[in-house]
């Protein structure tokens, strides 16, 4: 594989490497790529335990509906009301 770096972030990269940090340029490459899958789990990982702890919440205070077919129409009325006015749709649902 060849990589094509913008020369700023080459003489970063380079400047890295030369004060020790690392002892390539691969090294740094796989540090940096390393360094992004963390982020991308952590967020999701995050995102999700937020998301159940949200519903715990709402379940433990009573602010639920039970699922139902009719419950399933509804939040999906709402979704296409929503993506037709415009909204962008954030993945929770919306059961009014």
């Amino acid at each position: 594989m060849n990589l094509n770096l913008a020369p700023i972030d080459e003489a970063y990269l380079k400047d890295k490497v030369e004060e020790g940090y690392y002892i390539n340029m691969a090294e740094a490459i796989r540090d940096a790529i390393r360094r992004m899958r963390e982020m991308d789990e952590r967020s999701g990982s995050r995102n999700f335990h937020d998301a159940i702890m949200k519903g715990e919440r709402q379940i433990a205070n009573g602010q639920y509906k039970p699922y139902t077919p009719a419950l399933f129409e509804e939040i999906q009325r709402n979704a296409d009301l929503k993506v037709a006015e415009g909204a962008k749709l954030n993945g929770e649902a919306t059961g009014g």
